[in-house]
């Protein structure tokens, strides 16, 4: 099981997802970290900086399971991504890349697809030219001036001008996925209707109201307590771990369905 992390494609990290529980069960899990914001996603919409970067690391990750996942006791033609929120968006473009083919045999996709609003951006060259003014480039045009300018500048600045591209809360996401007609040929759901894309197993989910999901009570991710058991995101809220009975039957039914299509279908 390859699991890519969420986090609107600018935030998280690998390290958040401590396996415990997950490793209960009859599997070896991959999990993912990948390029995230400005370093991850920011395109020129040209051959400079065609964008996608992150995800483009998601597929050397698979071609990295391909090559060495049996060392580590697990089956290269039984590999299965998933992901939850942004993570879900990701597996669903690695469904519709053909730079992904044949890297996976199986997808769970959790509170995210390809198809949403935020998954996709197509003002990735306005974005470009802000950071690049914010940043001080002098000529914001030239796709090659300006990746040489940012080249220079400190990668912890460079990722902070993402706070300047929020209006409300996290919205609109600037830096994400795009169409470049290459790693992703076109947009989603016009390669779905032709069916271009990679047919393999699919599971997916979605949480009842979570799209209102800065709205206290709401449940978005709230299944990733009961996969991931530590980690700095999760220790806050489970300090004694899951104790209550009906949790932890919750807790061993979910890992049991998760892991069982991974190994079974």
């Amino acid at each position: 099981m390859v699991w890519m992390h969420g986090g609107a494609f600018y935030s998280g990290g690998a390290e958040e997802y401590l396996p415990h529980a997950i490793l209960d069960q009859d599997v070896v899990l991959v999990v993912v970290q990948y390029r995230l914001g400005v370093l991850g996603f920011l395109s020129t919409e040209d051959s400079v900086m065609p964008g996608n970067l992150g995800l483009k690391d998601q597929t050397m990750a698979l071609e990295w399971v391909q090559r060495n996942i049996h060392l580590f006791g697990g089956d290269r033609k039984r590999v299965t991504i998933c992901g939850e929120s942004a993570g879900g968006a990701s597996v669903h473009f690695h469904m519709l890349s053909p730079k992904s083919r044949g890297l996976f045999s199986q997808v769970i996709m959790q509170s995210g697809t390809a198809l949403q609003s935020w998954a996709l951006n197509s003002r990735h060259r306005q974005e470009a030219e802000t950071v690049g003014r914010k940043m001080g480039c002098e000529d914001v045009q030239n796709s090659t001036a300006l990746l040489a300018c940012l080249q220079k500048v400190d990668a912890k600045e460079l990722t902070a001008s993402l706070q300047d591209t929020f209006q409300w809360f996290l919205l609109p996401l600037a830096f994400i996925a795009r169409v470049d007609g290459d790693y992703l040929p076109d947009f989603p759901v016009n390669l779905i209707s032709k069916k271009l894309y990679n047919e393999v197993d699919l599971l997916a989910g979605v949480t009842k109201d979570e799209g209102a999901m800065v709205t206290r009570g709401v449940g978005h991710a709230d299944e990733l307590f009961y996969l991931f058991t530590g980690g700095p995101m999760f220790e806050p809220f489970l300090k004694e771990g899951l104790t209550r009975p009906d949790d932890l039957h919750v807790r061993d039914m979910m890992l049991k369905m998760w892991t069982n299509f991974a190994t079974s279908g």
